[in-house]
């Protein structure tokens, strides 16, 4: 492990302001074709589909045309090419450093093209694809973290919630790395042989001679490479503070200069991670093949040369320091124009059964702005508070939500499986809803549309009415037709489509006033789509730390989580940063006590 950590330290030694370049050259170019291609595919999609908004309503006309399908295919071939074209240059960086010949950044492109261009043939593309989406979806540092997904964070909790699901899920997400790691050498074998199946044959007959060990030295190398990053953070910190005391500064200009360095810390990391990693599998694919480092004299580089260098190297860095600032650098976005309001899923899903009268109390005492629950029609058309289309989840019961009369709904217990102490919550109906939140929460009330609902509409809206909650509530629904229904009845109340699947030039729908978009698909352009259009922009379900985050810097209307209490918490920190704000602490106590 020592000898890799050298070998790995020697290879970054000869080239590292040629790496800089290259990946801060990689992701501008990169980000501004995939933003610029997807732009156009989209649009070109709605032109010839005939649509003028994308839904997972409509997303259907999408993918049985054949035209859009061959446009989503190219747009992933070029994230596949700029992934391939990214490991390719950065292997020919490792290799020009494992044999410590210098490397400038014009040699790079030209190798890294030509190379490139061998292996880029139409009878590897399926296999290209496939390998540039598992890759994608891995959890190996291949590539810069902007091209990297993850899977959609509703996905993730409802296949998390179910034992069987959650099984399926970590099998998959081994067998999809495993898969992944035995490619491990094929990025080598690929620059000699433009074959993908014979290079990804060669790779697994490499790991193959040593597989336990190889997995081993990548899982302490990489953990090691993590610490080794953090205590060089943590020393630039104390100089920073140091200085910063020294020159007779206050915690103020400590906490500016902590910014910066977070900003170009965080790009560093991952330019320095992705690199170690394409330089392990150098490394050990020749420790693999028996072939030894060969030794080279050290060349005593002039007093012009060093300066040269060291003016390269500080020129890079300063680039960096600049693209960190952006948001393809890691920087986030924030806009604190508005008042994000936190809606409870399901009710209040996180510390109670979820759509009950516990789960609402539970939101009103977390402090939640407004409640989302879910609206469904029995057998005899009463409205009861009820997700999914059968019971049994929920209650054990197995029954279709249309197939069973309101007293049979009455006897059936949504609280034991959440937790016994909450063992004989009913299912509750509308009206009860209605009844405990009024002039005490908001309600976002999602209209279900089964296909067997009669005048859910109607029904729905004359009891708000009875209530005197139409300032109180908004109707949401997947259903476009559900909110036209709507606003043909009462023009006042607000709409709202949900939908996971979203894309849109304009936004000029009388019948729907905002929209509630899965995590995913929410970003800067669509704030500021929603904004420009005066919609509300509502985003569903952020549970993790990172989303919650993410969705409250863009300056969303509302939030729906099933943990009201963490973005409510994230809400009053958005403008600030705990680990920031405690070193400001530690190192100028003073200061912070007076502020």
């Amino acid at each position: 492990m020592i000898q890799l950590i050298k070998n790995t330290l020697s290879i970054h030694k000869q080239n590292w302001p040629t790496l800089l370049y290259f990946e801060i050259i990689h992701r501008t170019v990169s980000s501004f074709l995939i933003y610029t291609f997807y732009q156009e595919i989209m649009s070109l999609i709605l032109k010839n589909t005939g649509l003028s908004i994308l839904t997972q309503e409509n997303i259907r006309l999408m993918l049985i045309h054949p035209l859009s399908i061959l446009l989503l295919i190219s747009f992933f071939l070029l994230i596949a090419a700029l992934l391939f074209f990214e490991i390719t240059a950065l292997l020919i960086y490792g290799q020009y450093g494992w044999q410590q010949q210098s490397l400038s950044l014009l040699e790079l492109y030209r190798q890294s093209v030509k190379t490139s261009l061998n292996y880029l043939r139409l009878k590897n593309m399926p296999l290209l694809i496939l390998l540039a989406l598992l890759i994608i979806l891995s959890s190996f540092p291949f590539t810069a973290s902007f091209l990297r997904f993850s899977i959609p964070e509703f996905i993730k909790d409802a296949m998390l919630a179910d034992v069987k699901l959650a099984l399926l899920y970590w099998l998959l997400l081994i067998a999809l790395n495993t898969i992944v790691f035995t490619f491990l050498f094929g990025f080598i074998f690929i620059q000699q042989s433009p074959n993908f199946s014979e290079a990804w044959k060669k790779s697994m007959k490499l790991i193959a001679k040593q597989p336990f060990r190889l997995f081993g030295n990548l899982i302490i190398f990489m953990l090691l490479l993590q610490l080794g990053l953090m205590l060089i953070a943590l020393i630039i910190i104390l100089l920073l503070a140091a200085n910063t005391i020294l020159a007779g500064e206050g915690a103020d200009a400590f906490r500016f200069g902590l910014t910066k360095f977070s900003d170009f810390f965080r790009l560093a990391n991952d330019i320095i991670t992705t690199s170690a990693m394409i330089s392990f599998i150098v490394i050990e694919s020749h420790r693999l093949n028996d072939e030894p480092r060969q030794p080279t004299a050290k060349k005593q580089l002039s007093l012009t040369k060093r300066l040269g260098r060291t003016l390269i190297g500080a020129f890079a860095i300063a680039l960096m320091l600049i693209f960190s600032e952006g948001e393809i650098g890691g920087a986030l976005y924030t806009n604190n124009q508005k008042d994000t309001q936190i809606i409870a899923h399901r009710a209040g899903a996180a510390f109670a059964p979820e759509n009950t009268l516990a789960a609402l109390e539970a939101a009103i005492s977390a402090g939640a702005d407004s409640a989302e629950i879910d609206v469904q029609q029995t057998q005899d058309g009463t409205l009861i508070i009820m997700h999914d289309t059968n019971f049994k989840r929920t209650t054990g019961y197995d029954s279709q939500v249309w197939d069973t009369p309101y007293d049979i709904v009455q006897t059936l217990d949504a609280g034991s499986f959440f937790a016994p102490e909450f063992a004989n919550e009913p299912i509750p109906t509308l009206e009860m809803m209605l009844a405990a939140a009024k002039n005490r929460i908001h309600l976002m009330i999602e209209l279900k549309s089964s296909g067997h609902e009669r005048q859910l509409v109607e029904t729905t809206l004359a009891l708000i009415q009875k209530y005197g909650m139409e300032d109180q509530c908004s109707i949401a629904s997947m259903d476009s037709a559900i909110l036209q229904q709507t606003k043909a009845i009462n023009p006042s109340i607000e709409t709202v489509l949900i939908t996971a699947v979203f894309y849109a030039p304009l936004l000029d729908y009388d019948t729907i006033d905002g929209y509630s978009i899965e995590t995913t698909f929410v970003n800067y352009e669509i704030a500021s789509l929603t904004d420009f259009s005066r919609k509300k922009l509502y985003v569903w379900t952020a549970n993790e730390d990172a989303n919650i985050n993410k969705v409250l810097r863009l300056g969303v209307d509302g939030i729906v989580t099933d943990n009201p209490l963490l973005a409510s918490y994230y809400k009053d920190m958005l403008m600030r940063n705990l680990w920031m704000d405690s070193l400001t602490e530690f190192f100028f106590p003073a200061e912070t006590v007076n502020q």
